[in-house]
């Protein structure tokens, strides 16, 4: 998209000047939702007007609310990146942006997010690209979710949303709306079918969500069928020391690749895999 074609406050963020302290330069970056202008230090990010279904933020009021959801989320586990929200005053046909609980709400024409800029040759493709990626880093990222989600609030509400008729919203929404882009560069109606086909076959797995389910409340006693050739190649145990579950696997690929004997990936099931 050619600056010419972008709105006004794009093209205002675009120039060093609008920042405080001043960056050396800023570079726009566009997803489908969103404008994020990348300085040296900082990043701020601010949603398009769009509607896609799953989201809305058609309105001022939306793009601010939403904005403060992404901050509560995210500084669960990133609290030191999201920094807060910004606002952008226009006054006239000048615009100013400054911290959204400096601004006044009946000048503001649009809310952001405002965060720290971490080194792009960390981020998780690029290590894997460099050939740096390790076990332990895997291991590292795993020490800090398994906590993280086993404080995560639950109850039937939450379970709700983990049922396939739940799951199953967002899943056909989807296609409803990649439909239109068969017969494209992309996608083929081929390709369009197969995925469409297994997921809906998924989705048809009842006892596999209600596994799940039952899996995070600690209530479940669950027992694999899966084999490799027709018949089981070995059984592993996962017993917890704290929650009230046994899992047996009978998937010899599962137990190489999901729960290596001290692994942070075997933590995660509360236990030690035994043979």
């Amino acid at each position: 998209m050619q600056n010419t074609q972008l709105p006004d406050f794009v093209t205002f963020l675009l120039q060093p000047s609008s920042y405080a302290p001043v960056p050396g330069n800023v570079n726009l970056v566009q997803t489908h939702i969103s404008y994020v202008f990348i300085g040296d230090d900082l990043v701020f990010k601010f949603k398009k007007p769009v509607d896609f279904g799953f989201l809305d933020f058609t309105t001022l009021a939306k793009r601010k609310h939403f904005c403060g959801q992404e901050l509560l989320l995210n500084r669960r586990l990133c609290p030191s990146i999201y920094l807060g929200m910004v606002a952008l005053e226009k006054k006239g046909n000048s615009f100013r942006l400054l911290d959204a609980d400096h601004a006044d709400p009946e000048h503001v024409v649009e809310y952001g997010v405002k965060m720290k800029r971490m080194p792009e040759d960390r981020m998780m493709a690029n290590v894997i690209k460099a050939g740096e990626l390790t076990g332990e880093m895997l291991d590292g990222i795993c020490d800090v979710l398994v906590p993280f989600y086993a404080k995560a609030e639950g109850g039937p509400h939450i379970q709700e949303f983990g049922r396939p008729e739940k799951v199953g919203v967002n899943i056909f929404e989807n296609f409803e709306q990649t439909e239109t882009f068969i017969g494209g560069p992309s996608l083929s109606r081929g390709q369009f079918d197969r995925i469409k086909s297994f997921s809906e076959k998924f989705l048809q797995q009842a006892e596999l969500f209600a596994a799940r389910i039952a899996w995070r409340t600690g209530s479940i006693s669950l027992t694999a069928s899966s084999s490799m050739n027709g018949s089981a190649i070995a059984t592993w145990r996962a017993i917890s020391p704290s929650w009230p579950w046994t899992l047996t696997i009978t998937d010899w690929e599962t137990c190489l690749n999901v729960l290596s004997p001290g692994s942070a990936r075997n933590q995660a099931m509360g236990g030690y895999v035994r043979c």
